[in-house]
């Protein structure tokens, strides 16, 4: 599959908690969350211009219930929303090549596609990353501040924030090991 730039703004969307790591890698990893044997783990964006829904956090009770949480709350439990606007340069391949060159099964490749619509998801505006996205390909870094996107300083992230994202971001005294983290 031919990889192509970008000719519209593509966005990683992800939650405070996880900035730390990033910043301490110095680039978006490809996630292996759920992956299927022999499915390679990409690093994946949206051209939604708001929020990509599927980009929401669940939640793992103590009970063992799972349920999606709303934006909202996924960007108070996560200890804020950001997303990271990719450099149009930057080569990415459709959800659709996807699925031809990943090692996804077809009955995975479908189920996410559906699920993805349940959550109001389209996607037609998920493209994919087989390689890490080095910070330097990332041209714009935005934080959600309940109304809009504004810019936010990454590379100003110090011990302050550090020692913020480190702190337990979930209300009622649950931990983060009870929060399943979805891309």
């Amino acid at each position: 599959m031919p990889k192509r730039s970008n000719p519209y703004p593509l966005y990683h969307y992800t939650i405070g908690a996880k900035l730390a790591a990033i910043r301490a890698t110095g680039a978006l990893l490809q996630s292996s969350l759920l992956l299927e044997d022999g499915e390679r783990p990409v690093v994946w964006f949206s051209r939604h211009p708001i929020m990509e829904p599927t980009a929401r956090k669940g939640w793992l009770s103590s009970d063992g219930s799972y349920r999606s949480l709303t934006t909202q709350e996924t960007h108070q439990l996560g200890g804020g929303l950001y997303r990271f606007r990719l450099s149009p340069e930057f080569p990415t391949i459709s959800f659709h090549d996807y699925k031809k060159c990943s090692g996804i099964s077809e009955e995975m490749y479908l189920q996410l596609s559906s699920q993805g619509r349940k959550d109001g998801a389209n996607p037609n505006d998920w493209r994919v990353s087989f390689v890490p996205v080095n910070l330097d390909d990332i041209d714009l870094v935005e934080r959600w501040n309940d109304l809009i996107w504004v810019p936010f300083q990454f590379h100003k992230i110090g011990d302050p924030m550090g020692e913020l994202l480190a702190e337990d971001t979930c209300r009622t005294g649950v931990t983060w090991t009870n929060c399943e983290i979805w891309l």
